[in-house]
């Protein structure tokens, strides 16, 4: 057991500090001349400096070293994200989403004007067969624009994708 100015002594700080900790409930004391236990102070002390010195959050412990975990494993995230755009693996979605747009808006313009294409066509075609090539070729040509090349312009335009590999077909 020992006094304030033991434990004072004992922590390096001044006795007025061990006062505010005693009210502040970190330092329980007990009746007597010597009320307080100086390894009980000791190890509620680290305590309470652990505590501040831990960074809170809303969510998860809030340890600092927790958080810098987060952030280097992010950090880690993006680079293998960033370098999968640069190998040509990952397209962003917004130029797939303008390619695609673009692709199926002039299919359907395309299969729009079927009707006013092949009509004086047909009509003046006496056989079927003929008939059924003329509707066939029409729908295949309005087809053909998306059978062209998958991968955005801009995108291709600015990775290094190997222009050999890249399958057109698809």
């Amino acid at each position: 057991m020992a006094t304030r100015k033991e434990v004072a002594e004992h922590l390096f700080m001044s006795v007025q500090n061990v006062g505010k900790l005693v009210e502040k409930g970190v330092f329980k004391p007990k009746p007597g001349p010597n009320p307080l236990d100086l390894d009980h102070c000791r190890q509620s002390y680290i305590q309470e400096l652990q505590q501040k010195a831990r960074y809170t959050l809303k969510d998860g412990t809030g340890d600092i070293t927790e958080e810098k975990t987060k952030l280097t494993a992010a950090q880690a995230k993006k680079a293998q994200l960033d370098v999968a755009v640069i190998e040509g693996k990952l397209i962003p979605t917004d130029q797939v989403e303008s390619t695609w747009v673009n692709y199926a808006a002039n299919c359907r313009g395309k299969l729009l004007t079927i009707p006013n294409k092949v009509s004086h066509l047909v009509l003046a075609s006496d056989d079927f067969n003929e008939v059924e090539k003329i509707i066939k070729d029409s729908i295949y040509e309005a087809l053909e624009e998306l059978a062209n090349d998958p991968i955005p312009k801009e995108y291709r335009e600015s990775t290094l994708i190997d222009q050999e590999n890249v399958d057109t077909s698809a």
